[in-house]
């Protein structure tokens, strides 16, 4: 992904005007700052990806009538053919029959 060591941008000695090196290293100091900023925001922008997607992933194996999360298929599997999943939701269509 690019030039991992610095270049080097020795210019002769003498050849510059007053203030000239100064400038031109406070130029160089600015723009590799810009590149390293713009490195850690591609960085972050793709945990932020990785981060939504795993939210998403994990909403598939999320039961809204007993309110719990499961990480895997077999865990949300079995939940859903358990007896206190089967209690909570015959318990709230008796509470949605009585209103």
């Amino acid at each position: 992904r690019g030039v991992v060591a610095p270049i080097s941008v020795a210019a002769p000695e003498g050849r510059e005007g007053l203030g000239r090196r100064e400038a031109e290293d406070e130029a160089l100091e600015l723009a590799t700052k810009k590149q390293r900023s713009m490195a850690v925001d591609e960085a972050k922008a793709e945990v932020d990806a990785i981060k939504a997607q795993v939210r998403r992933a994990k909403t598939e194996f999320y039961c809204d009538t007993c309110d719990k999360q499961y990480n895997t298929v077999a865990e949300f599997s079995v939940h859903l053919s358990s007896y206190d999943h089967h209690h909570r939701k015959r318990f709230a269509e008796m509470r949605a029959a009585e209103k």
